[in-house]
């Protein structure tokens, strides 16, 4: 009898830590947790240069990992000049493809700039006046107690002399 009633007490106890409810987590705020671990979308991107066309297969790889360590989720890449590894041949394809190749593994994406050189935007061959916008400010100061009677005119852009490039850069 005594084991009958052991083994039945034994069930009851079973049964009802069982029926327990298991206690819940709090919710987690979703602003709080992609803080924490940011969703891949809104990874920071950066522009990653190959100054010179000095790469290396093995620098790539651990530029990609240095990347991927501090959570950069792509990088851009952008071409300085030629130099030992020349844009557009073989050898600088052989080290785009290994590139992406490290950056599917890592999962930092790639992407290219859409000419070699200068960053997109031109170089010394572009004239002034085929050059990119220009930086333009105006003021007018006026006392919020009096009606503006006074039309206030156009900034006419004219040329920054101040930003001339220096012999060194061409």
């Amino acid at each position: 009898m005594s084991y009958i009633i052991k083994c039945l007490l034994f069930l009851i106890s079973l049964i009802c830590a069982t029926a327990l409810p298991l206690r819940e987590e709090a919710p987690v705020d979703p602003l709080v947790a992609d803080f924490i671990s940011p969703p891949a979308a809104t990874q920071p991107r950066c522009y990653w240069y190959w100054m010179n066309g000095h790469i290396s297969k093995n620098g790539l790889t651990k530029d990609l990992e240095a990347m991927k360590r501090v959570g950069i989720g792509e990088a851009y890449i952008g071409v300085i000049k030629g130099g030992a590894t020349k844009a557009l041949t073989e050898e600088w394809w052989s080290m785009i493809d290994h590139a992406v190749r490290e950056g599917t593994r890592l999962g930092v994406d790639i992407g290219l700039f859409n000419c070699p050189g200068w960053s997109q935007s031109g170089g010394p061959w572009v004239k002034p006046e085929q050059s990119m916008r220009y930086v333009v400010q105006s003021e007018k100061l006026v006392c919020i107690h009096n009606p503006l009677t006074q039309s206030i005119k156009r900034v006419i852009p004219v040329r920054c002399s101040y930003i001339t490039p220096r012999p060194e850069w061409r």
